[in-house]
């Protein structure tokens, strides 16, 4: 029976790296604003730092789903293939069937 030729390929990491990433540097701008400006009011700024990371971390998000929906539906195809290709070879192995009907 053959076996899958190469080991899944996974970008899932590069994904979650890309979003710590952007997490601490929302994290870390909030926090360097509050601490070098504590006088004013700083609301908005923290709200446009959050209104633009956030929807950037969902497009990621949204982009390492649909890799993984590729790779699990390709993964899915090669698996077919191979049970295809193994009942083929089976059927070959025990030979053709033939009913034998007895008459009274």
């Amino acid at each position: 029976m053959d076996q899958p030729t190469q080991p899944i390929p996974s970008n899932s990491h590069i994904y979650l790296i890309i979003i710590l990433l952007l997490s601490v540097l929302g994290v870390g701008g909030v926090i360097f604003i509050s601490v070098f400006n504590p006088t004013s009011d700083n609301t908005l700024i923290i709200a446009t730092i959050i209104g633009l990371i956030t929807p950037i971390i969902f497009a990621i998000l949204a982009l390492m789903q649909k890799d993984t929906h590729d790779i699990n539906n390709s993964r899915l195809t090669e698996l077919l293939d191979i049970s295809k290709k193994a009942a083929k070879a089976e059927g070959k192995l025990e030979g053709p069937t033939v009913e034998v009907v007895v008459k009274e």
